[in-house]
């Protein structure tokens, strides 16, 4: 028997791949290493650390950190979320379905908590979620 639904946040929920390529080339580009939507396909799945570090070892900048460059990228991907984010298609029909089961409802998602708070707050869906 069912008793709990788990959702993945990134390409469930909300469409964030648009807003990392978006934050991932402003950010790479002020570092003076100009990144394409190819670059960013390229590592798309790989998690922000590790891709910050895979570019500072092919394109090494001087200045910010790696850890700085992870939270600048983190920083405007938040800032798109909350400014553009828009729940996928059909994401609220399904909440209201599970919940009318009476089903539980989780998130796993490797993304960091602070990104997690805006999809959820600005998607309105944050008091949904079980755990």
């Amino acid at each position: 028997m069912l008793a709990a639904v788990i959702f993945d946040m990134d390409g469930v929920l909300i469409d964030s791949e648009p807003f990392w390529q978006r934050a991932q080339i402003a950010v790479f580009s002020e570092l003076g290493h100009p990144h394409t939507v190819e670059d960013c396909e390229s590592t798309i799945g790989v998690r922000i650390d590790q891709l910050v570090a895979h570019w500072y070892r092919l394109r090494p900048w001087s200045g910010p950190t790696q850890e700085e460059v992870v939270q600048r990228i983190l920083d405007r991907v938040n800032a798109l979320i909350l400014s553009e984010g828009q729940a996928k298609a059909g994401v609220l029909e399904a909440l209201d379905l599970i919940e009318a089961r009476g089903l539980k409802v989780g998130l796993a998602t490797s993304s960091p908590f602070a990104m997690v708070e805006a999809v959820l707050g600005k998607l309105g869906i944050r008091d949904r979620f079980m755990a």
